[in-house]
């Protein structure tokens, strides 16, 4: 019987991958170690983003926004800034309706040089006026026209006109003569009225005193410029917060009181202007989902609108966008989200999904047997260690990669979850400076690991509680008929349930005890069935018939259930059933089969091996009262040996010969462990079996008269 378990036992090499790093352990300088599809994808959008091409916006999946993000850095990096021009908004002297203000265009940095000047030359004016109308011959109007034509001499010399942009230059040299026209008329008007005016110009010319602060409030609607938008140095652009203030712009509180168009402060997505606007997509669905259909709008005709409100107001949801005040937008955009987020954003406006011709998947694993990936993590590692002032050593390092390996459930794949390594790292370091080291170890990271799951064990406790005192009844010793301990898993852990078969003297079926109380779900269903389907296979193959209904499912549990990796345990108990035969307690099942009764993969393999594992060190209190066979273990397929990354403390008992983990192709592999005899030996047994309870039914059958 030894002999037939032996056969079957994954060797200790194969429960845990260790991971050991060169002597020199330097990590390498890549940013997104394992992530070159990702990467080809960003070069594509960089690339589609020079043609000019509206459908060439970028998707980001697998990331987040957040402080220091490396890829942030890495776009800044890849893509080098461009140019944006000053967008400075003036009055319009049409005073439309609509549009009061009107937008020009200046190189980068002249814009605040113009507004300055102007503002300045325009101050010079109002104080010559008020110093001279009280001493000179002239009427009001005809001193500010001579008074204005002499500093708007001075003003143009500056040259301003040759820092406005090509296609703005004639408009902007018309904005300037209609100044100069203009601001004589209505210099007098300005300085006759306001309940605080102190100083009153009649058309007869009597002056008295004035209060500037009020004669500025009555001249900025009118003669104020203002640099709505400065030309953006950096490639990208992330707004602080996500409301239409920061995404669109917000009017400021006004000099003086002023009620001045002029005083706007641009959100980010004007200042992202010739270059890139980085938004989160989570936060924009929940933050400001109202704003998404006029951020696409904005981004698909280049240009936009700041509302003094801070909202999208009808008048401009309905308005043809041709306005001479709009501010230009021509960005390139890339959301930062899921998939999740990308199917919500694009059932919020018809026109989302068409914007994003280039998606960027990062993945959140990488291929672990790569040795410069490995390094690469390394390397991510030891640079957030030395951000926070840590020092983490080569076994810590090693370590890390190991639990990156667990967490994927994979010797052959690795997490490239930061956020998940560096809260692991500063749990470690905190472990560290408790024991008094300065730098973090492996067994720092044990420990930092064990209190982490600790911080959400609570049903694990409690169910382990359970079973400890027998509200929960799990046999790990001995040998019973149509009973078995199932493996199953419940969020991070793993833990036995004992499933029971039992045979009625009538029929030919299985029945499935869990539909039939309404838990189960179809998954669990189809695999039930799938049993059934190969036990009647095997009794054909013999020319036998399955001689009665067989009932299968938990022993206790009133919760729903779900999956097929119960599949060869249940078989097992339902071959236990029939032929009378009893089966292993000390060892666990897990497993799913195909309909040839082949061993499939399951998921959540170390789970459920960690958790049998518990309940039996507990059971035997500490491996100290081993039972009858001397030892406990789990049956798992074969094909999830890939998948062992298990606790250092199970490959430990594993060790010492208190745990033992067993891998099948298939379930009559799984009889010779479970039933100490092999598929042949068994399928005898089923034929006498059957043969004697035929020759009963008809002994007991009453003769027909």
């Amino acid at each position: 019987m030894i002999e037939l378990l032996e056969k079957y036992e994954v060797p200790l090499k194969e429960l845990r991958k260790t991971i050991v790093l060169d002597d020199r352990c330097d990590g390498c300088a890549t940013l997104f170690p394992g992530q070159k599809r990702a990467i080809e994808g960003l070069e594509l959008f960089k690339d589609m983003a020079e043609f000019k091409d509206d459908g060439y916006h970028c998707f980001v999946y697998g990331r987040e926004i957040k402080d220091d993000d490396p890829l942030v850095d890495y776009i800044g990096d890849l893509i080098e800034p461009n140019s944006a021009p000053d967008q400075v908004l003036v009055h319009a002297f049409s005073m439309t309706a609509d549009v009061d203000s009107e937008c020009y265009h200046f190189k980068q940095g002249k814009g605040d040089r113009f507004v300055g000047d102007y503002n300045e030359i325009f101050e010079k004016i109002m104080e010559e006026f008020v110093g001279s109308v009280h001493s000179s011959d002239q009427k009001p109007e005809a001193l500010a026209t001579s008074i204005v034509g002499k500093h708007f001499e001075d003003f143009l010399k500056m040259n301003h006109v040759d820092d406005v942009s090509d296609e703005d230059k004639e408009l902007f040299t018309a904005y300037l003569q209609k100044i100069k026209e203009e601001l004589p008329k209505d210099i007098p008007t300005i300085m006759s009225g306001g309940g605080d005016t102190k100083f009153f110009v009649s058309d007869s010319g009597q002056a008295g005193f004035v209060d500037e602060e009020e004669i500025h409030q009555r001249t900025c609607k009118k003669y104020d410029a203002a640099v709505v938008v400065e030309g953006s140095s950096t490639s990208v652009v992330i707004p602080d917060e996500y409301d239409y203030e920061n995404i669109f712009g917000k009017k400021l509180a006004a000099k003086n009181g002023s009620d001045s168009h002029s005083y706007y402060e641009a959100g980010a997505i004007f200042r992202a202007n010739k270059n890139i606007l980085m938004l989160d997509a989570y936060k924009l669905l929940c933050k400001c989902p109202s704003l998404i259909p006029e951020i696409v709008r904005t981004v698909k005709d280049g240009y936009g609108h700041i509302d003094p409100d801070g909202r999208m107001n009808q008048r401009q949801a309905v308005q043809p966008r041709t306005r001479s005040d709009d501010l230009e937008a021509d960005v390139r955009l890339m959301l930062v989200g899921d998939q999740y987020d990308f199917n919500r954003l694009s059932m919020s406006d018809p026109d989302f999904a068409s914007l994003f011709g280039c998606e960027v998947l990062f993945k959140q694993d990488a291929d672990a047997t790569n040795h410069d990936i490995l390094m690469g993590l390394a390397g991510r590692f030891q640079y957030f260690a030395e951000k926070k002032g840590l020092i983490l050593s080569k076994s810590g390092i090693e370590a890390l990669i190991e639990e990156g390996l667990r967490s994927q459930q994979s010797k052959l794949n690795i997490s490239t979850d930061e956020k998940s390594y560096q809260r692991l790292i500063l749990l470690s370091a905190r472990e560290a400076r408790r024991e008094g080291s300065d730098s973090v170890a492996r067994e720092h990271i044990r420990k930092a690991i064990r209190l982490q799951k600790s911080f959400d064990d609570d049903y694990e406790q409690y169910l382990m509680g359970r079973i400890e005192r027998g509200l929960e009844r799990v046999d790990t010793s001995g040998w019973a008929v149509g009973q078995i301990n199932v493996l199953m898993v419940a969020g991070d852990f793993g833990f036995p349930k004992r499933y029971v078969a039992r045979k009625l003297e009538s029929g030919s079926s299985i029945r499935n005890l869990e539909k039939d109380s309404s838990f189960s779900k179809n998954s669990y269903n189809k695999s039930v069935k799938l049993l059934e389907h190969i036990l009647k296979g095997e009794l054909s193959d013999m020319d036998l018939k399955l001689p009665y209904t067989v009932v299968i499912g938990r022993a206790q549990g009133n919760s729903s259930i779900d999956g097929d990796s119960a599949t060869l345990s249940q078989l097992t108990a339902v071959i236990s059933a029939i032929s009378e035969l009893p089966i292993r307690q000390n060892i666990a099942v897990t497993g799913s089969s195909d309909s040839f009764g082949n061993a499939m993969p399951i998921g959540g393999a170390n789970k459920k091996i960690e958790g049998f594992y518990e309940v039996c060190k507990r059971a035997s209190k500490d491996f100290t009262d081993k039972g009858e066979e001397g030892f406990y273990g789990v049956a798992m397929p074969k094909s999830n040996i890939e998948n062992l990354m298990l606790d250092e403390d199970v490959v430990s008992a594993f060790s010492d010969g208190h745990f033992k983990v067993y891998a099948v192709s298939d379930f009559k592999e799984l009889c010779d462990i479970m039933f100490g005899k092999s598929w042949d030996d068994i399928k005898e047994v089923l034929k006498e079996k059957f043969k004697k309870d035929d020759k009963k039914e008809k002994k007991d059958k009453p003769a027909k008269e």
